[in-house]
């Protein structure tokens, strides 16, 4: 079954590179488990300065990717 992407954004309002902090508001999860995700390669990340921001476009992918079966 294919997902079908609707033209609003999951994160309409939120800016291009969401921080860590906030990544973990919006999903329920904690910034730990954020961090964790992105350290194991499964959530994309970049480092700028001190701080991690996830792309907002790969955040979205990342929530409708659908698993393998």
């Amino acid at each position: 079954m294919k997902t079908i992407m609707s033209e609003t954004s999951l994160f309409e309002g939120e800016p291009d590179l969401i921080p860590v902090c906030r990544v973990a508001a919006l999903t329920g999860l904690s910034e730990q488990t954020v961090r964790r995700e992105i350290g194991a390669g499964n959530l994309p990340g970049r480092k700028i300065g001190r701080r991690w921001f996830v792309p907002k476009v790969l955040l979205e992918a990342y929530f409708l990717d659908e698993p393998e079966a």
